[in-house]
């Protein structure tokens, strides 16, 4: 039962960092672009908005604070004997 419970964890914690990473890389993009004066940026076929880094910004904060705690409970279960 407690192998189960280490491989959902490692499973979890594996979803949470590829989601923390992709989240992380659209925020850091995002934040670089040349927006205009109305807070657009257009490069030809897609229009940025400047307000998505915010929502970005928060989802990979949450993403990452997800990934801390998955990491402490792997570690607890690990430890444990």
């Amino acid at each position: 039962m407690k192998t189960v419970r280490k491989i959902i964890l490692s499973f979890l914690l594996l979803v949470s960092v590829g989601l923390s990473v992709l989240f992380t890389t659209a925020f850091i993009n995002r934040m670089n672009l040349p927006y205009n004066s109305e807070g657009r940026y257009f490069n030809g076929i897609v229009v940025y908005h400047e307000q998505a880094i915010e929502v970005f910004g928060i989802i990979s904060s949450v993403f990452i604070i997800i990934t801390i705690g998955l990491t402490y409970l792997l570690y607890r279960s690990f430890r444990k004997k």
